[in-house]
């Protein structure tokens, strides 16, 4: 019965202790699991293979522009190396691909960055071309009026569009503006073609020498008609005077006649007075007889 006894506690003791201990094993599992589960969310993720940045600009080594995660630790503990090749003076680096790597407790992740120029030139100015009549097309140094803005070096092409050097007028060269990573723009300069300086001064004497001579022309025909006109003044006081003088002989001729006259006349007068007094007499007379006749005839 003892013997009994012992075997079933022992049996009991030995369930118990089994049971304790696949209890602490499975606690000591599920430990396990979550520290694995901690240390898969710290493993090291990038956002992408390769990073890509415009030349010119200046790029930062923030842990955050790599590397994937909001984990506080990580990215405090994360060390980021880029070798990059910069200009000179420049704070941006030169362009091409470089190797970067990132670092996380030993956990080391390569990526790379590529700085490329997809960025056109920009013509600042473009001055007007002025050359005179028979300069060839190939001795203008077209690059005297352009100023051209790139961070990349830039080579200038020009093609001639319609220019006439034997015309004087205006005409257009294409201006064509090419950085060495392949982008262009293009343009219009503007070629103004004039005659030479002294065929102009030639034709302006010319036209002054014109000017002048018409000016002298008109000048005589002023002066000769001024001329004409004193000879005609001349001559019409020459015949005022001659009139004049007509006038005044006219005027004696008539006063002598006149003093001839007066004798006569009053000579003749004084004879016709004296002549009608006489008559005037004789015809009183001759009434008074009649009357004396008239008054005796009727007496009687």
């Amino acid at each position: 019965m003892i013997d009994n006894f012992f075997d079933t506690n022992l049996k009991k003791g030995i369930a118990v202790f089994l049971s304790f201990a696949l209890f602490v094993g499975v606690y000591l599992l599920d430990m396990t699991q979550e520290e694995v589960i901690e240390e898969d969310e710290e493993i090291l993720v990038l956002y992408d293979e390769t990073f890509y940045y415009e030349y010119g600009e200046i790029i930062s080594l923030e842990i955050s522009e790599f590397v994937d995660s909001n984990n506080t630790n990580l990215l405090e503990d994360t060390v980021i190396d880029i070798d990059f090749v910069y200009e000179q003076d420049q704070e941006y680096p030169a362009k091409g691909d470089y190797q970067g790597t990132a670092n996380y407790l030993g956990d080391v992740q390569i990526f790379e960055v590529c700085i490329v120029d997809t960025t056109v030139p920009v013509f600042e100015e473009i001055s007007d071309v002025t050359v005179e009549v028979g300069t060839d097309y190939a001795l203008i140094d077209f690059e005297e009026y352009v100023s051209v803005d790139d961070l990349s070096d830039v080579t200038l092409e020009f093609e001639d569009i319609d220019y006439d050097a034997t015309n004087a007028g205006q005409y257009e060269v294409k201006v064509i503006a090419t950085d060495d990573s392949g982008n262009s723009v293009e343009s219009v300069i503007l070629v103004y073609v004039e005659e030479e300086e002294e065929e102009v001064a030639s034709n302006t004497t010319s036209s002054s020498s014109n000017s002048t001579s018409d000016s002298s022309s008109s000048n005589s025909t002023t002066s000769s008609s001024s001329n004409s006109s004193s000879d005609s003044s001349s001559s019409d006081s020459l015949d005022d005077s001659t009139s004049s003088d007509v006038t005044d002989d006219d005027s004696a001729s008539d006063d002598t006649s006149l003093d001839d006259n007066t004798t006569p006349d009053d000579s003749s007068t004084g004879d016709d007075s004296d002549s009608t007094d006489t008559q005037e007499d004789d015809s009183s007379l001759s009434d008074d007889t009649v009357t004396d006749d008239s008054q005796d005839t009727t007496t009687e």
